[in-house]
């Protein structure tokens, strides 16, 4: 564990990172939770102003509709963009993705 401390793009920092993103986003409390339509092996839900969407395959997935229109951006992604740049409405082997919806205009 001490190896991840300062390692970006370990597990550890990954978790911090993600609980820190929940207690910003839906404080100490439950939010509500829908699951929506996706492709096989690509798991997305909304949970209170989040989308998230992963990757559960060996294979690059078409990013699902509800995150492609969560025009607020990225808030958190699973893989280090300096690894390999995403591509856009794609989410690469392995990969998650948690975004907030941009306002309605």
């Amino acid at each position: 564990m001490a190896g991840q401390r300062d390692d970006p793009g370990s597990v550890l920092s990954l978790s911090r990172r993600l609980l820190a993103l929940r207690r910003a986003e839906l404080g100490r409390g439950l939010a509500d939770f829908e699951n929506l339509a996706v492709t096989e092996g690509v798991w997305a839900y909304r949970t209170g102003p989040l989308v998230v969407a992963a990757n559960f395959t060996d294979q690059p997935a078409d990013m699902p509709a509800a995150v492609l229109a969560a025009e607020g951006g990225q808030v958190l992604l699973t893989a280090s963009a300096k690894d390999a740049p995403p591509s856009p409405g794609m989410l690469r082997p392995w990969e998650g993705v948690i975004t907030r919806p941009g306002r309605a205009r």
